[in-house]
């Protein structure tokens, strides 16, 4: 026969998010947003130039090893002698701020020092490997803005309706869960049993569900496809718990959550889990505010 199985445990949600004493973040304007990313753009484009002048003076070298022509020198807006390419002034000002602090690297400066002593019988042939080396060091401070301003947008992004899950919780009957993520997505745990909980094959700190995703339009809503169900210790006590069900959490308000959850059934007295299960539906409301940003 199938015996219905009991409700699932809750297992904590994990989710990943940055605790800030201070609060969310204020969402960007979209010309705010719109300023960002086109520096984001102008950075990739002047990465790109300057992987192209690399592949260039590169194959320079290789075909002529000795002689290299100094005319093809890919421009790189400001050169190691001092020289500004007219295009240097029509760059950004973080552009033209970005080549001053190269030509003011000490490291860099050293490098290249070291580059023209190695070099210093065949003066063409160093003066297009510090220019290599002054590419390539451009090229780490254009990724690193570029990262900054990814982080940026990032940090301003406006916080999802569904991030208002992470907490803790409890349901009428008295089961307590802990919704949170981590670097395997959302997870959902129990932290108290409660109601028939308590006689099902459980303990504290096992799941409801695991890998969770956001998920609706709205993003008011967490979906997980690794729902757990327990069997009943009376009925099977070897029995490992069902975690192929699907649990969706949808957040109700800032205090009240909805978790929908397929209870699996299984096959007693043979203890083996049927491809049949029921609907469950408990309401939360929680126990303690955590706060979170995006």
């Amino acid at each position: 026969m199938i015996s219905k199985l009991w409700p699932p445990l809750v297992s904590v949600i994990i989710i990943l998010c940055t605790i800030s004493m201070g609060g969310s973040l204020a969402q960007p304007t979209p010309e705010e947003r719109a300023a960002i990313e086109q520096k984001m753009q102008v950075l990739r484009e002047n990465i790109a130039q300057q992987q192209r002048n690399i592949a260039l003076m590169t194959q320079e070298l290789q075909n002529h090893p000795d002689n290299p022509d100094p005319k093809r020198l890919s421009s790189f807006f400001a050169t190691a002698a001092g020289y500004r390419d007219p295009a240097f002034y029509q760059q950004p000002d973080y552009i033209k701020a970005l080549i001053d602090k190269l030509e003011h690297d000490k490291i860099l400066m050293a490098a290249n020092a070291a580059t023209l002593a190695q070099n210093g019988t065949n003066i063409a042939v160093a003066h297009y490997k510090i220019e290599i080396e002054r590419s390539q060091k451009f090229i780490r401070m254009l990724r690193a803005e570029l990262k900054k301003c990814q982080a940026q947008l990032s940090e301003q992004k406006p916080n999802e309706p569904w991030k208002q899950a992470l907490g803790k919780w409890k349901e009428k009957a008295g089961a307590e869960i802990e919704i949170f993520q981590d670097e395997d997505g959302i997870q959902a745990r129990f932290t108290k049993l409660g109601g028939l909980l308590l006689k099902a094959k459980c303990e504290e700190g096992d799941w409801l569900f695991a890998n969770g995703k956001p998920t609706s339009p709205n993003g008011n809503q967490i979906k997980s496809i690794r729902g757990y169900s327990y069997p009943m210790k009376a009925d099977c006590p070897n029995l490992e718990p069902h975690f192929k069900g699907v649990v969706t959490v949808t957040v109700d308000s800032a205090d009240e959550i909805t978790v929908n959850t397929q209870a699996y059934e299984y096959w007693t007295p043979k203890c083996e889990w049927s491809d049949q299960f029921v609907a469950k539906t408990d309401h939360y409301t929680r126990i303690e505010q955590t706060q979170v940003v995006k």
